[in-house]
Formats: C-alpha cells, structure tokens, sequence
C-alpha cells in the first residue's frame, strides 16, 4: 500500500507541474512579443545539429567554410548563416535536395525566420526584447532484469523555462532553470522520500565585440603585414561544450559531465592578407572552475583550433588542461596555443614556478570529398613518451573513427553511420587523484572510460515529415581499467595491462526508438532496448540480459 500511495504522490506533483505552467507561463508568454536573439547558443541536445550535419554532408553549406562546425554549441546567428547558405545555393542551382530535405529545409527556416528577416535586412541586432519560453518534460523508463526477475521504474518530470533578453545591440543574457522530480520504483525494495529540486542548467552572457587587426612587425618578413580578428565574442556564465567530430562522444571535451561555470571567448583569425589563398582560422579558449578532487582546488582551462583548408576537409587542433590554483599564472595567459600548455610548464619549471597540471591533446579530421559520405577521426593523447628507451610506460592515447552516409538510398529519407572508439588504459586517470579528468564524478572526455572500446551502429529513416524510426546496435569492451586505475610504477605491469586489462566486460544492446512530433511544440519519443552483459562489473561468469522500455514526452510552448 505504501508504494502505491507513493506514486500516486508522484502523479500529483507531475499534475501539479502542469497545473503551474499553464496558469504561470502560457499566458504570460501571449502578452510577451519578442524576437529570438542571435547570439544565443543552440542547445547541444537540440534536433538541429544532426539535421545541420546532414546538410553539411551532402556539401550544401558551399560557399561559407568560417563557421566552425566541429566545435559546438553553434549560436543561432551562425546556424541561420548556415541556413542562409542553403538557401542561396539552392537559388543558384549549385545544390540539389530532395523532397525530405527540402522538408527539413523548411523546418530549419521556421524555426530561425527571426534571424533569417535581420540577416536579409542587414540588421543582426534585434531590439531590446524580453522572451520565456517554458516547457515540460515527462520520461517514463521500464528496466526488467531477465535474470533475477526484478523490475524497475523511473519516473522523471520537468518543469522549465528557457529565459533570453537582448540586453544591448551586442550582448544577450539566456537562462535555461527548472524544477524537477524523479521517481524511483523497484519491485520488492521500499523507495526512497520523492523531492523536488531546483537546477540551473545554463546561465550565461553572450557578448561580440568589433573586429579588429593586428600589425606584425616587419623583422617577421614570412609573416603577413597584419593579422585580422572577427567573429570575435565573449561568454561567461554555465553551458556545456562539446568538441570535436564524434557522434557518440569525443575523446578531450563533451557534454558528459555538467555544465562549466566559465569564461570563453572565440574568434576567427583571417590570414587572407597574407596574398595567399588561405581558409580562416576559428579559435576558441576558456577557463572554468571545477569541483574540488583530493582536497585540492583546481580549474580546467582548453583551447582549440579548427581549420578549413579545403571546402572538403576540415581540421581540429584541441588541449585541455587540470591546473591547480597553487600553479603559475603563466597559466593564465589568454593567446590561444601562444604557448601550448606543455611548453608553458616547461617555462614554469625553469623560472622554477609551480607547474602542477595534467593536460590532454587532441587531432581530428574530417573529409567530406564527396556528397553524401563524412568520414571522420579523432586522436587524443594523455601521455605520449617520445623516448621509449629511457622512459619505458606505455602511450597513455586513444582515438575514434568513423563514417556517416547522408542518403545512400537517393531517397532523402535514411540515415547510416558507424563509429568506433578505442580508449587505452590509464586514460583521464593521473598519477595524483585531483588531475583526474573529472568533473562532479562525471568523464570530461567520452563517457566511454579508459581500458575500453566501443562499436556503434545506426540506421535512421523518416518515414513521413513528422515520424522517423531509428535503429542502433552497440557493443563496448571494459576491462578492470574502466574503474579508473593510476599508472602503476612499474612499466612491465603498465605494458601488460595497457587494453582490456583483466576479466573484461562485454556489453551487447540493440535499440529501437521511435519519434513522432505531433504538433510544433510536442514531441513523444518511444524506445526499447535488448542488452546483455557478460562478466558484469569485471567478474567471472557474472551475466546479465535487460530490456529497458522508454517513453518520453515533450511540450515547448
């Protein structure tokens, strides 16, 4: 009787979530007339980076290679950039598309006509405007273990609004807070008391500023006489990062952990006065506070680079780096890879400043030779020994492949892709506790872990304009590393146990979900997934086969 009365409890307080947006947000919102900013950042779970990266594959985007594509959140000025191209090209016939993504070029264009009207008036800065646009959210998840009989129900509800205001021609301020209650029901195991909690999950700043030039003294003759910066902007406050190619995750800096309280600034650097024939570079750099580790306090600093050398190719330089407060401020110098963080450590130890960081450097390429086929890669190093006869460990590195097929049927309407990742051991995990790369018990990096990979398989396909089915099949390895071991002392042992150390886990889960919008602001989402596990959290024989059951439901007004 009690777990009976407990989700009725539950029941009442999603109802009573409603009841309160309905009475406190719809009608507020009528009386509010606002245009959507264009320097808000586009949410990274948001439906419009597959689609942008679907147009992206079938070279739509010709023409325009200064948007930084593989370094996300995009804001929504250089997504209706994006979109603008598209248009443009598809005017001048140099793109063709087929009835689905002509579709889905339209959804594009509703959804940013704001933008798109300022972009075609020549007038980016819309008035000083105040927008809420609150929404709700309601997952149910059904997991029932096959082996021991025993289910389990999670029950989740959101209550949010998305807040922006225009504070000046040039800046924005956007706010995304919510409330929300989780339920938690297992069969014969007396549940916990169901709260409410309070979360912000972005907060922050936007801010562009002037371009600019920067004159280069003429002793550097292989240098050209100035160097221009536009596209030039600030961030402070929360949001997420993710960055890089991966579909799955990537390597150095995803959104797997929370929101980092940070300052960020980005750019592009426009070589072009060299009177050579070169693409931009974007460049983005950032510090961020972290969670105190081992009783040491510590801040997360990265930076990367992305270039376009060719419309069909595009390249990815990215650091990141665990600094302890205690260490140099040489660490605090804004140039962007104006040193690296490990020659700038190599700088600290000789003026025999404190030095103590941990930092991760990554390569990735994307090629996009011809329409319809990206193929990508990723390449990371936590520790890579350049001299293996006197420094005999193990290259502490990982890296992930891939391929995605935008229309292979000619159709318009199905997706392919297949990723493959490979973290070795020891990854994220330093020979100190507190230059783990983590932040709030969450992997920086892939969600992956070390001592493990991972096969990734998915087919989606639109069956109408509303409806798209998806189905995925995944397989990971861990080995005993995946627990996060420290690079043992001896090397011998380091070597041996470098990948899928120990009794490894096998992980099997084939997925089915479907998506239906069946008006603009609702969405449902129905998924079931088949997983077995063999040798269960590293032990012999420990089996398991689960079958989770999905149902979500989203309302944005």
């Amino acid at each position: 009787m009690k777990k009976d009365n407990k989700f009725i409890l539950y029941l009442l307080r999603a109802m009573l979530l409603i009841l309160i947006t309905i009475i406190f947000f719809i009608i507020p919102t009528k009386t509010i007339s606002a245009n959507t900013p264009s320097l808000i950042n586009v949410p990274l779970d948001s439906w419009v980076y597959p689609v942008i990266s679907r147009f992206e594959t079938l070279q739509a985007f010709e023409g325009n290679s200064t948007i930084a594509l593989n370094t996300k959140p995009l804001t929504r000025f250089e997504v209706t950039s994006l979109i603008d191209t598209v248009l443009s090209n598809l005017q001048k016939g140099k793109v063709k598309l087929t009835q689905a993504d002509l579709l889905l070029m339209e959804k594009l264009a509703n959804e940013f006509q704001t933008e798109l009207s300022t972009l075609n008036k020549g007038n980016l800065a819309p008035e000083s405007t105040l927008k809420i646009e609150p929404y709700f959210t309601q997952k149910v998840d059904l997991l029932y273990f096959e082996n021991i009989n025993l289910e389990k129900l999670n029950l989740l509800s959101e209550l949010g609004a998305k807040i922006s205001n225009t504070i000046s021609e040039n800046s924005v301020f956007y706010l995304d807070a919510l409330v929300h209650t989780d339920f938690n029901w297992v069969s014969n195991i007396q549940e916990e008391e169901i709260i409410f909690q309070a979360q912000i999950k972005q907060a922050y700043i936007n801010l562009n500023l002037p371009s600019f030039k920067i004159a280069i003294s003429d002793n550097f003759s292989f240098l050209p006489d100035n160097i221009g910066i536009s596209d030039f902007s600030l961030q402070a406050g929360r949001d997420y990062m993710r960055w890089g190619p991966g579909y799955q995750g990537s390597l150095i800096l995803t959104d797997n952990p929370p929101a980092f309280d940070m300052f960020k600034y980005s750019g592009t650097i426009d070589l072009n006065n060299s009177g050579e024939s070169m693409a931009k570079i974007n460049f983005t750099k950032f510090f961020s506070l972290l969670d105190t580790l081992d009783e040491q306090n510590r801040y997360f600093s990265g930076q990367r680079l992305e270039y376009k050398p060719i419309p069909a190719l595009t390249l990815g330089l990215t650091e990141t780096a665990i600094i302890s407060y205690d260490s140099s401020l040489l660490f605090l110098n804004p140039l962007p890879f104006i040193p690296p963080y490990y020659i700038t450590r190599w700088i600290a130890d000789v003026l025999e400043q404190s030095s103590e960081i941990n930092s991760n450097v990554g390569v990735d390429m994307e090629l996009n030779f011809y329409p319809g086929i990206k193929l990508y890669g990723e390449w990371m190093a936590d520790d890579f020994i350049l001299t293996p006869k006197t420094n005999p460990y193990p290259n502490r590195t990982g890296f992930l492949a891939g391929a995605y097929f935008a229309d292979p049927l000619g159709k318009g309407n199905t997706d392919f892709r297949i990723e493959y990742t490979h973290i070795n051991n020891y990854v994220y995990f330093s020979t100190h506790p507190w230059q783990d790369h983590l932040y709030q018990g969450e992997y920086i990096g892939h969600s992956l872990g070390p001592d493990a990979d991972q096969l990734y398989l998915e087919l989606t396909h639109c069956l109408s304009d509303r409806l798209k089915l998806s189905l995925s099949y995944n397989q990971e390895r861990h080995g005993e590393g995946q627990a996060g071991i420290p690079l043992p002392s001896d090397p011998v042992i380091a070597n041996e146990n470098i990948f899928l150390s120990g009794i490894t886990e096998k992980q099997q889960a084939y997925q089915t979900e479907l998506s239906y919008t069946m008006l603009p602001q609702w969405e449902f989402f129905v998924g079931l997934i088949w997983e077995n596990i063999k040798n269960k959290d590293n032990n012999i024989r420990a089996a398991e086969k689960n079958t989770y059951f999905q149902i979500e439901l989203e309302y944005q007004w």
